[in-house]
């Protein structure tokens, strides 16, 4: 008799155990996206414009498993840079949903206004955006023109986005 009772307190103490284990809080970094993951799937994501050239992705860290959860990257062909943002859109799949946005930093539009206008015979022209430009049809952001004749508002705005490739047109106020 006093055998059956160890053997049941034993069952009992490790009935306990599987409880506090299996309603513990879980560790969700088995399904983090790491950072090399997270580089190689963005290069796998897209081709470079020329196919000499190779496509690169550097990121700042990996991906969190949580919903909405995002990070920016830089994908890199010849000699073009992008920004390019992943979002969580699916925690439970087994390589972590996600989907991707390019965008421009504000140097790059800032530089491409820039360059745009001495092309068309200003000098001295300095440019100034309030922000990123997303590579979405339709997104905008607005910058300041300075030039010797003075300073102008000009408004840039997502006119088609194919890949990474995002082009835009500026048109001052």
């Amino acid at each position: 008799m006093p055998r059956q009772r160890s053997t049941t307190k034993y069952a009992a103490l490790v009935a306990c155990v599987g409880l506090v284990t299996a309603c513990g809080p879980t560790d969700p970094a088995g399904t983090d996206l790491a950072q090399t993951d997270l580089e190689q799937r963005l290069e796998e994501m897209y081709e470079p414009d020329d196919p000499e050239d190779t496509l690169t992705a550097a990121c700042q860290g990996g991906l969190r498993a949580e919903d909405d959860a995002t990070r920016d990257c830089t994908v890199t062909t010849g000699n073009d840079e992008v920004g390019v943002r992943a979002r969580v859109t699916d925690v439970e799949a087994d390589d972590l949903g996600i989907e991707t946005t390019p965008f421009l930093p504000p140097e790059s539009v800032e530089d491409a206004i820039t360059s745009s206008l001495e092309v068309q015979g200003y000098t001295d022209v300095e440019t100034v955006c309030d922000g990123e430009l997303i590579g979405l049809t339709g997104e905008a952001i607005v910058c300041q023109v300075t030039t010797p004749e003075g300073r102008t508002k000009v408004n840039v705005d997502v006119t088609s986005v194919k890949g990474l490739l995002v082009n835009f047109d500026f048109k001052g106020e």
